[in-house]
């Protein structure tokens, strides 16, 4: 199976047959990890009332490669279709944001 990175693609069989998948790599210091977005249209954004989305992180090539012949056996790479920037939902602080938050609101009660 070939993998195109940064590249949608659209899901030819199985139960998510039709949606749309983005392999997005993940590069640190040790050793690259993959986020795969799934979404049921090519907009890969979030809005529940209007489509259904998720997403999910391999450690490696050999879980990014596992998941991929389980779960999404035959997919279609539509090098024509520009991936959307994909961003957190702006209306909600990020983990870190909220963590550093709670600290700060601690700190200043002692």
């Amino acid at each position: 199976m070939s993998i195109a990175y940064n590249t949608i693609g659209r899901i030819q069989s199985g139960i998510y047959k039709d949606w749309y998948i983005l392999i997005k790599p993940l590069t640190n210091a040790a050793e690259t990890s993959y986020q795969v977005f799934l979404c049921t249209d090519q907009s890969f954004q979030f809005d529940p009332a209007q489509r259904q989305t998720f997403d999910s992180w391999q450690p490696n090539l050999i879980s990014l490669e596992g998941l991929l012949e389980d779960e999404y056996p035959s997919i279609e790479w539509q090098a024509e279709l520009q991936p959307t920037q994909i961003a957190a939902n702006p209306t909600k602080p990020s983990l870190t944001e909220r963590l550093r938050q709670q600290v700060n609101k601690t700190d200043s009660e002692e």
